[in-house]
Formats: structure tokens, sequence, C-alpha cells
């Protein structure tokens, strides 16, 4: 008879893909640890506003019973708890943030349970470097955070990856100041400066900088 590891079943095929995911997703965290981010772990459940903001047209999959209305959706993207993060950090003057969050994203479906894919997102605000006394400061831009996407792709073997404005940056990124990563012609990611409008919902004043 076959070993289990050896053996097709769908239980252990699921097992094997499950055993992959955790592998490439520990890899991502020891890449991005080592590129001097920090990784953080937030709630799951948002305002439905902040869904609305971000993604205005991703209808939210709402709590039967939330424990408030501040948490009474569940997140359509991480941006919509880390920006909480950024905005809580900013209001005790800490401005120089290197975060980053891998979790699942709530996406409603026309009819039973919502898919719950895995999501990856980045943010940086503040100067380049640490402050110090000999080093002239400088603020973060576009190739900062284009630039630790590209190690994390690069880290997967995926260096030939196409870089294009990304077209749907109204919304959540600003229209000039960001990218669309296509492998293939199919897009994986997108990154850039966080727009006007959602960092004055959120109270944010300075520049954020994001990937997803």
């Amino acid at each position: 008879p076959a070993l289990d590891g050896d053996s097709d079943a769908p239980h252990v095929q699921r097992d094997r893909r499950k055993r992959w995911e955790m592998a490439v997703q520990n890899q991502m965290r020891d890449t991005l640890v080592g590129s001097g981010f920090i990784e953080v772990v937030t709630h799951s459940f948002v305002h439905p506003n902040q869904n609305g903001i971000i993604e205005p047209t991703r209808p939210s999959v709402l709590l039967d019973n939330p424990l408030s209305p501040d948490l009474s959706a569940m997140r359509t993207s991480l941006a919509a708890s880390m920006l909480s993060v950024v905005q809580w950090n900013s209001n005790r003057k800490v401005y120089n943030l290197r975060i980053f969050e891998m979790g699942r994203v709530f996406w409603a479906k026309p009819e039973g349970l919502p898919d719950e894919p895995v999501h990856l997102c980045l943010m940086m605000t503040g100067q380049r470097a640490n402050p110090h006394w000999d080093v002239k400061s400088e603020q973060l831009d576009f190739f900062d955070i284009k630039g630790i996407a590209e190690v994390v792709l690069n880290r997967f073997a995926l260096d030939k990856v196409d870089t294009e404005p990304y077209d749907g940056a109204g919304t959540l990124f600003n229209t000039n100041q960001s990218a669309v990563f296509l492998a293939d012609q199919i897009p994986i990611g997108v990154c850039g400066a966080v727009s006007q409008r959602v960092l004055v919902y959120y109270t944010i004043r300075e520049p954020v900088w994001m990937c997803q």
C-alpha cells in the first residue's frame, strides 16, 4: 500500500497543500523581517465604512451579532485594519514604520460562505533611515516600496514580472504614484502611495507607502 505522503487521497492532498502554503508564508516572513519589517496581527472585524472607503465596489460581509458597530464587518482588504495601526502610531508621534501582515480577507459571494483568500500587505511611513546627526534625512518614496516588493518576488523566483501604471488607483492608491505587478499578464500585486482620500478618512497626515 502507498504511504500517506505518497497518496493521492483528497485529505492527503489538502494536508500537502497546507504544508506548502505554510512554508511559503514562513519564507515571506523571514524575507520581510530580514528587510527591517515588523509583523502585525490585526482584527478581521472592521467598520463597514472602512471597507467602503478602500474597496467601494466590493460588498462587505456583515456580522449578525457584532461585538460593536465598529467591528460589524469582515475586512475585504488587509489595508482596512493595517491603516488603523498606522493611525494609532501616528497619533503617538511614531512616524517611521515598516510593518506587514499576512492574513485572510473575506469576499462575499451571491450564495454560501465568503471566499477567504490569504493576502500579504506591506506599509512604510517616514524616513528612509533612522535619524542620525551625520546622515541627511530623506523621506520614503515610490521606489522604496517597489524595491521591497521586488525583493519578495525575487525570493520566489518571480523576477520576470512586468510593472505597469495602475489604472484602478483612484480609490486606495494615488493615481500618479502606483503600479501593478504582472506575471504573464496576470495582476499579482499593487504598490504605491495611499490616496489622500483614504488618509483623510483615517486622519493620517504623513504619506503611507503600501503594497498588497
